[in-house]
């Protein structure tokens, strides 16, 4: 846990509650040490049946990419992690956690609590554009922008990865940990079970991260083009357009994230 987050708690534990405590919260939902590849290859089966895929599948697209990359996935991932990180540390009045750290304690929770997971970024402003909500409000959704190497605008209003914020209200529940980490959880109980009363802003306050080491991304691409030929065309495809591609002005903030992960795509070197 960040130095920051601990003398906070202590100094809660002792009644004495820290100036310095922060105003929002990013929590960093499950995210591996990505540079211990042999770890994760172990657990490839959970998460297989995790995200409810076949077993085996997570082993061999991992495999696939070593094959094909010099730059072996878990570096790329580790990497895209340390981008992330970066944002995090550049979002005002807010501190960051991992979810495990959460739920060992949930006392270090702020006014405002961001889930996240580590390929994604927010606003560095987002603390400030969610400030001044009524005090009954405990959810709060905006618009999910996702990023490919281009800027797409969802129009739903569905909890994705990193557009949903819990506030006070919403923190009451002894579970509300569990309940609303994942967006699929969190979508069901504002939009779907109504335990909360939520609300939403118009600004553009995050990005979803598509890029090509990401789970989903490459399976879809897998299916289309199969084997080395894919993973080549897929990374190709997201450094052409985003070398294009521009974010519109109230995505300014995102544009030094968007261009750091463009050029990790665009160092990859093919064996």
């Amino acid at each position: 846990m960040k130095r920051h987050l601990v003398k906070w708690w202590r100094n809660s534990q002792l009644g004495k509650i820290s100036p310095s405590r922060p105003r929002a919260l990013i929590v960093l939902r499950q995210s591996p040490n990505w540079e211990d590849g042999t770890s994760i290859l172990e657990e490839a089966e959970a998460y297989d049946r995790l995200i409810g895929r076949p077993i085996g599948f997570a082993r061999g697209f991992i495999e696939l990419w070593n094959k094909t990359f010099a730059t072996n996935f878990f570096q790329v991932r580790q990497n895209l992690k340390k981008i992330t990180l970066a944002n995090f540390m550049a979002v005002k009045n807010a501190d960051w956690a991992q979810l495990s750290e959460l739920q060992q304690k949930p006392e270090i929770a702020a006014d405002i609590i961001l889930f996240s997971d580590d390929d994604d970024w927010f606003s560095p402003l987002i603390v400030k554009d969610l400030e001044g909500l009524p005090t009954e409000i405990g959810g709060v959704t905006w618009p999910s922008v996702r990023y490919d190497g281009a800027f797409q605008l969802r129009k739903d209003v569905y909890c994705y990865t990193n557009n949903y914020a819990l506030l006070a209200p919403a923190q009451k529940e002894p579970s509300w940990i569990e309940l609303y980490a994942q967006h699929g959880g969190a979508d069901a109980c504002f939009h779907k079970r109504a335990m909360v009363k939520t609300t939403q802003v118009g600004s553009l306050l995050s990005v979803t991260n598509k890029h090509p080491a990401s789970t989903v991304t490459i399976e879809k691409m897998l299916a289309r083009t199969p084997g080395r030929d894919g993973l080549v065309q897929l990374v190709e495809e997201y450094v052409c357009r985003g070398k294009v591609n521009r974010p519109v002005p109230e995505l300014q903030w995102s544009e030094q994230f968007a261009a750091q992960t463009v050029e990790l795509f665009a160092s990859l070197k093919t064996r």
